[in-house]
């Protein structure tokens, strides 16, 4: 291993830039993609981070492309931003918490940071788009069905109801 960071040490230094990012590159394409596969292993395991994947994946698909009404797509952007922000912070708190642990114990900061990349990576879990083959109306409306069935969203004969209700009141 010291041999080869000793050669490394010898090539000029855009090479030694280029491979640095490039390395870097790597290391944040694959966490992104074990973040995306961890949350959505972890997300069957308790039923409130289930839901909580869902309205995610619900406001996903209402944000990008969804729907046709400007509004609901601008409102569902809000609230993924808004659920990405719990995360961020957190991260942040790791951060925080492992700088104060750096105080006492020099692998505090790297706990700490290593806390910031996991919360960032579930932060962009949430407003990172769809592929594709994701974003169909068929996985909409399974995931949907879904949250009917957690009694999350309300039935279409419920949301008929209210608009008929609705209706009624502005006939008035």
């Amino acid at each position: 291993m010291n041999e080869i960071i000793e050669i490394i040490k010898g090539w000029p230094g855009i090479v030694q830039g280029a491979l640095g990012s490039g390395l870097f590159w790597l290391i944040l394409l694959l966490g992104k993609e074990l973040s995306a596969k961890a949350t959505l292993y972890f997300s069957k395991k308790g039923k409130a981070r289930r839901i909580g994947w869902l309205i995610s994946r619900d406001c996903k698909h209402e944000a990008f492309g969804g729907t046709n009404d400007y509004a609901r797509a601008a409102y569902a952007t809000s609230c993924l931003i808004y659920r990405s922000l719990r995360h961020a912070y957190m991260g942040f708190m790791w951060l925080g918490l492992g700088c104060i642990a750096y105080t006492v114990a020099d692998i505090g900061l790297a706990i700490g940071g290593v806390g910031l990349v996991y919360y960032f990576l579930k932060a962009y879990d949430v407003v990172s788009p769809f592929g594709e083959e994701e974003n169909t109306p068929e996985e909409w409306k399974k995931e949907h069905q879904e949250l009917v069935e957690l009694q999350i969203l309300p039935s279409e004969q419920e949301e008929a109801e209210t608009n008929n209700a609705l209706n009624k009141d502005k006939i008035k």
